[in-house]
């Protein structure tokens, strides 16, 4: 046995001799990994016009209740961006010539689609000049400028004037749809309509006006 123990040791002994101090890699190393990288997920939506309203109340802030006109403006066209399911970029054409007045209250009481004479009267005096203006202008947009959880905030060109707008609510995604549903939201547009005044002070006085939109759009 120790015949060919003696070899064997001697072997070992040579061959590291020969290959010098065995290093073993630190297998504790820090090791980066790549970063990943999530993409947003984009995506547009196509308006569907047939679908969406844009509903219209103009009161009296004093008389809410008991001074009112409410009524439809048509809604063009438009393309909707999200980002990652919000609404990040986009744009919304109104067709201000389909006005439609649905219901109201003025001095004389409620005013009823049974009496076609007084709707057609005041959807006359609100196309003219002294509110609307749909004759000569005869279009207005909303353009999208950012978006948070409270809401979208854009940019509404009416009569010709710029107002900025803050409209409520997130959009909701089935499938490839996408619809957006507010509540009633303030438009301050005394800028652009005389009519709609916004006086100074506390006094609830004036016309104001509000606006609810229902919007649907597919990609």
């Amino acid at each position: 046995m120790k015949k060919i123990l003696l070899p064997v040791i001697a072997a070992s002994a040579l061959l590291i001799t020969a290959c010098g101090e065995v290093t073993v890699t630190d297998l504790t190393e820090d090791i980066t990994p790549t970063d990943v990288v999530v993409e947003p997920v984009v995506a547009t939506y196509t308006v569907d016009a047939a679908a969406s309203t844009l509903e219209w109340n103009g009161y009296d802030a004093a008389a809410p209740d008991n001074h009112y006109h409410k009524g439809t403006v048509g809604i063009a066209d438009g393309s909707i961006t999200t980002t990652d399911a919000m609404i990040t970029a986009g744009s919304v054409n109104i067709d201000m010539t389909a006005l439609g007045y649905t219901e109201g209250a003025g001095k004389d009481g409620p005013i009823t689609s049974a009496d076609s004479a007084v709707f057609s009267g005041l959807l006359g005096h609100i196309s003219t000049n002294e509110i609307f203006n749909t004759m000569e202008i005869g279009t207005a947009s909303f353009t999208v400028t950012s978006c948070d959880e409270a809401g979208i905030t854009g940019t509404l060109n009416v009569m010709g004037s710029d107002v900025e707008v803050m409209v409520p609510g997130a959009p909701a995604m089935d499938g490839d749809a996408m619809t957006l549903t507010t509540d009633w939201f303030e438009v301050n547009i005394a800028s652009a309509v005389p009519f709609f005044t916004v006086p100074e002070g506390d006094e609830p006085a004036g016309m104001r006006l509000s606006m609810k939109l229902n919007l649907t759009a597919n990609k």
